[in-house]
């Protein structure tokens, strides 16, 4: 199989030589669109495709249609001119003491409402309750419905071949030639839906007018047309750090050949949990362009405290399992049979992948682990409260490597492509690597129990304060 850096390293050749950023669709560059789902598909070759909502009968259809309208009008007539404008779904919802929340948004919003600064939350999947927790004042904005009936009068447009494109051709060809065919007739629907969200988010963000729009993971395709509709109106556009940005990733590694006046569908600033993070973006953007910002990662660092005492004799492991074929590896097996009573592990799933908790179940009984094993929701337990009670984690390349480290948490990886995603921690001793169950087993055996040093940052309210004089929003000094 094609390793992550080689795919990187087509797509940035192609920069160098072709200079794609030049190829606009509806006024909107769509490199980024490209090389970040065709490096995802070529990487993972069951990604689903762009495309349509499931099927439905004609009458279902139109009650789609028609709830749509009304929320995408209620939702004009509720906005609230000005302050921040927070995106959220479901996955990056976590339970709190109240109920569900935004694990990424509330910590922001906040330290913004103690500022003077008015946040705006737009729910984009459906919730059967109101999130908590939220500032008195959020305006909150349901657009599940809204966006659903979007989509599906959006698709019964036929999809355009990429060729159609100005000066597409000779990037199309190296597409072919560099990841395959098929993948370059993925790509054509990945624009299609491209065009609605861009033509979604104009309209939107003109109506709600906020002074800041936060995204977290830019590079989904809805959230490119989100920057770039933010760039078009001069509203600052932040993509909030929610796991790894290093150089080996297909959105954060090099951008080759950028202009210098950056590109419009890639987020205008970055708050980034550490200095490695934002160092990776500093080290390819252009100057005065896609700033980073060392802002921490405000929900770790509220719940997950530094890891405790050691109360019996066994280690807490924590294994954060990803989104892929085989997602327990075999060397994990053996390595817990190894240990023994000298190990407790909690199995925490992918926030993506719920059915993982029933399968790592169903192996620890075939495998007679069970007694050494407790099974744990992604959704059930924020990852900072996991990490609190852990010794170490362990995972093939999971970005909660970089949210151990923050709270003194050594990282075992079990697979050297993390060696590629996070450098800085392989270098400061944070992470290291092992591949075989007695190499597992012997660097548990060394672990401590208390963990490393734990980087500290000045109160949460005076960053937001920085961050936001920087881009210069308006801010209640009060």
């Amino acid at each position: 199989m094609t390793d992550r850096k080689e795919l990187l390293e087509r797509a940035q050749s192609i920069e160098e030589s072709l200079h794609p950023y030049d190829l606009v669709v509806d006024g909107a560059p769509i490199w980024p669109v490209l090389r970040v789902t065709v490096c995802n598909r070529s990487l993972r070759g069951e990604m689903k495709p762009t495309g349509p909502p499931p099927r439905s009968g004609a009458g279902k259809n139109l009650r789609t249609l028609g709830h749509g309208a009304l929320q995408w009008r209620r939702s004009r007539l509720s906005a609230r001119p000005g302050g921040l404008l927070f995106l959220t779904e479901r996955s990056y919802w976590t339970q709190s003491t109240q109920g569900t929340t935004d694990r990424f948004a509330l910590p922001l919003m906040q330290a913004a409402s103690e500022l003077g600064v008015p946040s705006t939350l737009v729910v984009k999947d459906p919730v059967a309750k109101a999130l908590v927790d939220l500032p008195e004042g959020t305006t909150t904005i349901r657009l599940d419905e809204a966006l659903r009936a979007r989509a599906l009068h959006h698709w019964r447009r036929p999809v355009e071949p990429l060729r159609h494109i100005p000066g597409s051709g000779p990037v199309i060809d190296a597409l072919a030639s560099s990841y395959a065919k098929e993948p370059v007739a993925f790509l054509a629907k990945a624009v299609h839906g491209f065009r609605m969200h861009l033509r979604t988010w104009r309209s939107a963000l003109r109506a709600f007018r906020p002074d800041h729009v936060f995204v977290t993971c830019w590079y989904a395709v809805e959230n490119m047309a989100i920057a770039q509709a933010a760039h078009e109106l001069g509203i600052p556009c932040t993509d909030v750090q929610h796991g790894v940005q290093g150089p080996a990733h297909f959105a954060y590694g090099n951008w080759m050949a950028m202009p210098s006046t950056g590109c419009s569908t890639i987020p205008s600033h970055f708050w980034c949990w550490d200095a490695g993070s934002a160092d990776n973006i500093r080290s390819w953007a252009p100057a005065g362009h896609h700033r980073a910002f060392v802002g921490g990662a405000p929900w770790i660092e509220e719940h997950g405290l530094a890891p405790g005492q050691r109360t019996s004799g066994a280690l807490r492991v924590l294994v954060t399992l990803q989104p892929v074929a085989r997602p327990i590896p075999a060397v994990l097996t053996e390595a817990i049979r190894q240990m023994g009573n000298g190990c407790h592990w909690t199995i925490r799933t992918h926030p993506r992948a719920a059915e993982q908790a029933e399968q790592a179940r169903q192996w620890a009984k075939e495998e007679g682990l069970l007694p050494w094993i407790t099974v744990e929701g992604a959704e059930a337990e924020p990852i900072g409260s996991s990490l609190a009670g852990t010794d170490v984690h362990l995972t093939l390349y999971s970005s909660v490597a970089l949210e151990a480290s923050l709270c003194g948490v050594p990282t075992i990886a079990l697979d050297p492509l993390a060696g590629d995603l996070f450098p800085d921690l392989l270098g400061n001793g944070s992470l290291v690597i092992r591949t075989s169950s007695e190499a597992l087993v012997a660097e548990l055996a060394r672990t401590p129990a208390n963990g490393m040093h734990r980087t500290t940052l000045p109160p949460l309210r005076e960053r937001v304060q920085g961050f936001l004089a920087r881009t210069s929003t308006t801010v209640n000094t009060r």
